[in-house]
């Protein structure tokens, strides 16, 4: 059993949702016990619209900058989808950019009450940055 299979857009999101066969193809497969959660990769304010009545999961790179997409996902919120936000730090670029970085800070702990944020590392130093910061927030 596959706990979470992820549909990935490549950027048209609207042509994957509505032709339909990909996310009947897995809630076919979610009926047969094989997998738990079917998930949507949207790119788009739209696909994060109509993925958020189709899937459980939305996985969104979230840009503070990109209004549409930041009002898309917390009207999505009520429909109950598990959020992935990935990438909520810029892939590590927005250290330099404090405002940004707090923007998104404050929306990735915003999204985790139904989810959770992706964030990587760009090398070991970017990873002892990131968990001195992560033990700030947690006390």
């Amino acid at each position: 059993v596959l706990d979470l299979v992820t549909i990935h857009s490549d950027g048209d999101d609207m042509a994957i949702l509505e032709r339909g066969e990909t996310v009947d193809t897995m809630r076919r497969l979610q009926r047969e016990g094989k997998v738990r959660a079917v998930g949507f990769s949207a790119k788009t304010a739209a696909g994060i619209g109509a993925a958020a009545s189709q899937c459980d999961v939305l996985m969104v790179t979230m840009n503070p900058a990109e209004q549409a997409m930041a009002s898309a996902l917390s009207a999505c919120a009520e429909q109950g989808p598990g959020i992935l936000l990935k990438k909520p730090l810029g892939s590590g670029h927005l250290a330099q950019q404090a405002g940004q970085l707090a923007a998104s800070l404050a929306l990735a702990m915003t999204c985790c009450d139904n989810g959770a944020a992706l964030v990587g590392t760009l090398s070991p130093d970017h990873l002892l940055e990131n968990v001195k910061i992560a033990k700030g927030l947690t006390g």
